[in-house]
Formats: structure tokens, sequence, C-alpha cells
């Protein structure tokens, strides 16, 4: 159907009434060869839907590896941040997509964006605790003292939701373990 649109002159960037373009709805459902047909007909890869939300966040989201792996290879902005402040990179990360989420940290994703509560990749990844992504964030150089809103360090978040590993990453590599958040406790 995507080749029958394209090939009598459909608009490949109108938007529906949430504001997301084919390109966008092909990314969320996971339907790669689409993806790649409108973007090789010139399909904007980073317009974003009424929430900013682009398609390569609803693939991160939902855990798309090869449709995230289309978009960074066709030149997608990797670092576009929606209404939350959110990243795809914490995207994938709040919803517990390593693979997605190491595909972008290794593809150069900024790792110390902070959305609306002030969280980076990594306080979200050590608020779901996985070490796997944790450990490629602290390794690419991110800061591991950064505060949010509340005050609240990485290493205090991973040592709230008891998970232990990404604690011992982040006091081996340097944490802070005076820190004081907002209600002046470390």
């Amino acid at each position: 159907v995507a080749l029958l649109l394209i090939n009598n002159g459909a608009d490949l960037n109108a938007v529906n009434k949430d504001g997301n373009t084919a390109l966008t709805w092909a990314c969320g459902k996971n339907l790669t060869e689409v993806a790649l047909q409108l973007i090789n007909n010139g399909a904007d890869l980073n317009a974003m839907g009424k929430d900013g939300r682009t398609a390569l966040m609803l693939a991160c989201s939902d855990g798309h590896a090869e449709v995230v792996y289309l978009l960074i290879n066709e030149g997608t902005d990797l670092n576009a941040v929606n209404k939350d402040g959110k990243t795809s990179l914490t995207l994938a990360c709040s919803n517990g997509h390593a693979e997605v989420a190491l595909q972008l940290i290794n593809n150069g994703a900024d790792l110390n964006v902070v959305d609306e509560n002030g969280n980076t990749a990594l306080m979200v990844v050590c608020n779901k605790g996985s070490s796997e992504v944790a450990f490629a964030i602290i390794n690419k150089g991110a800061d591991l003292n950064t505060t949010n809103k509340d005050g609240k360090t990485a290493l205090m978040l991973a040592y709230m939701k008891d998970h232990c590993i990404v604690a011992a990453l982040l006091i081996n590599n340097g944490a802070d373990l005076n820190a004081v958040n907002k209600d002046g406790n470390t």
C-alpha cells in the first residue's frame, strides 16, 4: 500500500489528527520496509507529532531495534526532545529496551540531556536497574553526580530501588558518596 501511495504522489509528510506522519506511524508499528520506502522517497525523518515525539522516539519507546538501526543509519536526530523533555535514549531506558539504548549510546546520543524533572538517561537507568546500559552510559562519560529537581543523584536513585549492581558501578566509577538531596539526605 505504501508503494501505491508513493507512486501516486501522496504527501509523505501529511499528518493525522495526532500530528503524526506515515513514517512516524510505520516506525511505531515496527514496519521497517515501509519506513525504508518512505525515507527513500523523501519522508521527514525528524517530523514531530503534537506530543513532540519523532519516529525514532516511537521506535525506541517500543523497542523496535531494526527500525532504530535504520533511522540512525539514515541520519535521524538522536537528541530531539519531546514536550516532556525526553529523548529517544531516555524513552528506551525508561521502557527497559537495553538493545535500543545501546544502539543510541554507541552512535553518539547525548547522555546528559535532562527531562522536565531534571533526570538524565543515567538516572532513568538507575531507577530501572539495567546494569548493562548503566555500564555503557558510565563508560561513555556521563556525569555521575548530576542532581534532578529533587536533588537526587543517579546513585541515590539506584540505592532507593535496591539496584546494588548499578550502585556498585556508580561507586566504582567515582560517584559522590556524600551528595545531599534537597531534603538533606544522602
